[in-house]
């Protein structure tokens, strides 16, 4: 997708300079060109050399020789956090330090795509309203005939409903067709296999016949359970899948609810074609379809907080206690599934609440009782109450401590926040936090409708343009805002099946920019008959730029998409892999040795029935084990005295199941 004719145009709208681009160099003060660069330059004795780097998106090298031949390598590595000099002879590291530490250098790029996104709003502005000029002074509007509109609301309703049967199918497809409706990196495996757990009738796993073997990340052995690091409440939806031997279900049915949610709050809040518009943009969504099969938690978490905030609309903010009390619940849910993702949308909900109980003290509004405003922040606060006595309850059978979480004691640097300590690098820092945000943002740009660069949060900044602003687009905004800026704090990018660390703010984007459509189609339409043109070209004026915006999805990014994702494995050696024949051969009652780490922790981890785990005597199903010498063998047949052991192999044939001597 790079290299094509859309990636080219899409490069120039994120960097004029290009991706990894020297932007400018000098040599003792000297301006050289990035060409001569490339080419190689003879420094002096004496040398000072600046260099700037634009978008350090893949590790940049600098090969430094000198004349007897020796040289050293600096590399900058963003992702890896760090930068390093190394031996060019023997690539030993001689030094390395951490990497971004100042703040400001990358606040830049992050500015530059919110002023990008305001740049994009207005041409969005002028383009419709160029086309719906031109469509008003044309004949063609003549063939429209008059009073004909689609205004009907079943005719909404039925094309809001097709977009949402449609979504279903279409990460239906993706999730059996392009995963083989199975997990394929280390978060996904550990997921499933909290739902294997889960639906074998049991909170927690059995300690391993054979740890070594069964060293899934992100699980850990305590008080004598193998717990997982997780909250539960991924793994209940997939243990309900599992009751039926589909894992995947219930991710896939509630992705398909979030789109139906998106398409009843957005119907609500800005009309019936807006709901419409909604689904259509869920369904062509490349982030959604693609996400809602991989087993991540932020599935089901998104579902749950689009559905808190659908039950506060419908509660018109606290007046009916009842569903406010259910929107504070579905928080709770969300709480089972990511933590943090409950406080980032509770909180702003929570004021939202709050604010309109004291307008409603201030101003009477009809209501009788002085306490009768409160009751709806009450009922919100109530409803969450108990899923967070639950939560507290499940982390005290994990830890022993009711504040304690399991992943806190499993991965102690797996945490929020900046310093040393935080981690996989040691540290973290407010520069990398923005690193992250940056990356998140071009993301978003990128996969939550496949436009060109900057078109989707600037149709978003388009509300404000063309309509009044109302305090539920603030609210809307913020809770985009939060969940973006929470990934500053966090110390990974997570960026996996697209940007998955802000997948929960899909929902209110999509719900912005539905309601920045239609309010656009009003604002066009105003203009029309202010001059004396038709207004029914509004419309379709909207509808034609829109339709622009969706040729690079449909004929580039989705098609890229099918393409890279049909057999992905994440693994670092090979991304690619014939997986259907790993599932499908696997010997029923044998225990397969897996020697490669990775194909282990990434794709066989999560398939072994804990219940032969509980019950070593079982010979139902297949045992995947990660081992690779005779002692480790000689362990799993003292383990599993009644099943064959296999190694697995793969070679240019595909996967094979050799049957290992003793």
């Amino acid at each position: 997708m790079v290299a094509s004719p859309y990636g080219t145009f899409d490069q120039s709208l994120y960097n004029e300079g290009g991706i990894d681009g020297v932007a400018a160099a000098s040599l003792n003060g000297h301006a050289i060109s990035a060409a001569r660069l490339t080419a190689g330059v003879v420094l002096p004795t004496t040398a000072t050399l600046d260099l700037a780097i634009t978008h350090v998106e893949a590790p940049v090298h600098l090969v430094v020789t000198a004349g007897n031949g020796s040289g050293s390598t600096i590399t900058i590595d963003r992702s890896g956090r760090s930068v390093s000099i190394s031996s060019s002879s023997d690539n030993t590291t001689l030094a390395t330090w951490y990497y971004p530490t100042a703040a400001l250098p990358h606040l830049a790029p992050v500015l530059g795509q919110v002023g990008q996104a305001a740049l994009w709003a207005l041409v969005l502005y002028g383009l419709t309203l160029l086309v719906a000029r031109l469509l008003a002074a044309s004949s063609v509007m003549s063939y429209v005939p008059a009073g004909k509109e689609m205004r009907h609301a079943l005719l909404w309703n039925v094309a809001a409903g097709l977009c949402v049967v449609g979504s279903f199918l279409g990460t239906l497809w993706v999730t059996l067709a392009e995963y083989y409706g199975m997990p394929h990196i280390q978060d996904t495996n550990a997921y499933v296999m909290q739902g294997r757990i889960l639906e074998s009738g049991r909170l927690f796993g059995p300690e391993s016949p054979v740890p070594s073997a069964f060293g899934l990340p992100f699980f850990g052995v305590m008080n004598g359970h193998w717990v997982g690091q997780y909250a539960p409440g991924n793994g209940l939806v997939i243990a309900a899948g599992l009751i039926f031997g589909f894992p995947w279900l219930g991710p896939v049915c509630l992705a398909a609810g979030t789109v139906l949610l998106i398409s009843l709050i957005a119907r609500r809040l800005y009309g019936r074609p807006a709901g419409a518009v909604a689904a259509l943009l869920a369904a062509l969504s490349p982030f959604h379809l693609f996400i809602a099969g991989s087993y991540l938690s932020h599935v089901p978490d998104a579902f749950f907080l689009t559905l808190s905030f659908y039950l506060l609309v419908r509660s018109e903010w606290g007046r009916y206690a009842w569903l406010a009390a259910l929107g504070g619940a579905s928080i709770g849910a969300a709480l089972f599934c990511r933590e943090l993702s409950a406080l980032l949308w509770g909180v702003p909900l929570g004021v939202a609440l709050l604010v309109v109980a004291v307008q409603r003290v201030r101003t009477g509004s009809g209501e009788r009782g002085v306490l009768r405003p409160w009751l709806g922040v009450g009922a919100f606060v109530g409803g969450g109450i108990p899923f967070l006595l639950l939560y507290a309850l499940y982390n005290a059978l994990a830890t022993g401590s009711a504040t304690i979480s399991p992943r806190s004691l499993i991965n102690s640097t797996d945490r929020y926040g900046f310093g040393p300590g935080h981690g996989w690098w040691a540290t973290h820092t407010l520069a990398a936090g923005l690193v992250n945000l940056e990356q998140q943002l071009t993301g978003l740009n990128l996969e939550a409708l496949g436009w060109p660069v900057g078109a989707t949060l600037g149709a978003v900044v388009l509300l404000f343009i063309v309509a009044n602003t109302r305090p539920i687009d603030i609210v809307l905004c913020l809770l985009v805002a939060c969940v973006l800026a929470s990934t500053v704090g966090y110390f990974y990018n997570g960026v996996v099946y697209g940007p998955r660390y802000v997948y929960e703010a899909l929902p209110p984007l999509l719900i912005l920019i539905a309601g920045s459509l239609s309010a656009l189609c009003g604002r066009l339409r105003a203009i029309l008959v202010a001059r004396s043109r038709d207004p029914r070209a509004a419309v379709p004026a909207v509808t034609l730029v829109v339709v622009l915006l969706f040729i690079p999805t449909v004929a580039t990014v989705l098609p890229r998409h099918v393409a890279f994702y049909r057999g992905y494995t994440a693994l670092n050696w090979a991304k690619v892999l014939p997986l259907q024949q790993l599932y499908d051969g696997a010997p029923n009652g044998g225990v397969v040795a897996v020697s490669d780490v990775w194909t282990y922790s990434n794709i066989v981890g999560n398939m072994t029935d804990p219940r032969n785990l509980f019950n070593t005597n079982r010979t139902n199903g297949t045992v995947w084990a990660q081992a690779s010498a005779p002692a480790d063998y000689a362990r799993l047949r003292a383990a599993f005295p009644h099943r064959t052991l296999y190694i697995l192999s793969l070679d240019g044939s595909g996967y094979h199941f050799i049957r290992a001597r003793r």
